[in-house]
């Protein structure tokens, strides 16, 4: 098999990418297992259909901005290989032959002062890794930006509407409490 000069072979490609989030490890899980709530807030993965468990199939539905500003929506279906609460998911799905190109995305949430860091990545892995061209990667680039952008503005605005909410007191009891009474019997 003969291949263009200006395409590269590679085992592996990598998008990384972090941002802090200033809520509970909780606020943020919420939203990203909230699968049928991805088109509310998510300007990428505008949709995840599917049971969230190990081992299961879901679909994914990509919304791909490129750098001109065209969009293109893309399906994808993948399988859920690490489910961690409040730490992390992971899903992964790759060609019909295993090992030609395999791409794992995993969103983690790490504890920090103040809040959470949450890594966002994807790894292309197997021998045409390498044909994926630099579009491809600026649109996740791209796509990683806005949803993480997205999350910590909706995570961050429902952690201040929680915290401007009245805190009320009260026994717990259930029973109104009982009128005085005079016990003193004229004599």
């Amino acid at each position: 098999m003969e291949l263009s000069r200006d395409v590269t072979l590679a085992t592996m490609k990598e998008i990384a990418t972090e941002i802090f989030i200033a809520a509970k490890p909780s606020r943020v899980w919420k939203h990203l297992i909230g699968f049928s709530r991805y088109g509310d807030w998510n300007p990428f993965i505008i949709a995840i259909e599917g049971e969230r468990a190990v081992g299961r199939r879901i679909v994914l539905t990509y919304r791909f901005m490129t750098a001109d500003g065209r969009q293109a929506d893309r399906e994808v279906s993948a399988r859920v290989v690490k489910l961690e609460t409040e730490n992390e998911i992971r899903w992964a799905h790759g060609g019909w032959l295993p090992g030609l190109m395999d791409v794992e995305e995993w969103v983690r949430i790490a504890p920090s002062k103040g809040g959470v860091k949450v890594h966002h990545r994807l790894r292309v892995s197997g021998l045409l890794a390498g044909t994926l061209g630099k579009d491809h990667e600026t649109m996740h680039q791209l796509g990683f930006a806005a949803m993480n952008a997205a999350l910590k503005d909706v995570v961050e605005a429902e952690a201040a509407a929680h915290a401007a909410q009245p805190v009320f007191s009260n026994d717990n009891t259930g029973a109104l409490p009982s009128p005085p009474t005079d016990r003193r019997r004229a004599g």
